[in-house]
């Protein structure tokens, strides 16, 4: 599965409509939230099937080009563990806060300024 770089791409709006209750939760345990959001796109874009695997490091590929100021204004909040390689997807850490609400609000606030 090609990663397109871009929080306009299934796989950013995918990470995007996830909710995370605002709590932080571990990045692989929201992963199969990911993944069906993304099964749930597939009848509209034909590249996405049932077979798509998205992986830790799929989610950290895609999320790393994007500063904390970036990803805060999608509503998304990371804390990586700095104790973890990048290829041990099992062991990683990673925590993650998703607030979909937050994004929105911020998206209004900047459109009136």
């Amino acid at each position: 599965y090609f990663i397109q770089k871009d929080m306009e791409s299934d796989l950013g709006i995918a990470i995007r409509s996830v909710r995370t209750s605002n709590q932080w939760s571990l990045l692989r345990g929201i992963l199969p939230k990911i993944h069906r959001k993304l099964l749930s796109m597939s009848s509209s874009d034909p590249s996405l099937t049932t077979r798509t695997i998205i992986t830790l490091n799929d989610i950290l590929t895609f999320l790393h080009p994007y500063t904390l100021e970036e990803l805060e204004s999608h509503g998304i909040w990371i804390q990586q563990d700095t104790n973890t390689t990048k290829n041990s997807e099992n062991n990683n850490n990673t925590i993650i806060c998703i607030n979909p609400s937050f994004a929105r609000t911020y998206s209004q606030q900047q459109q009136q300024q």
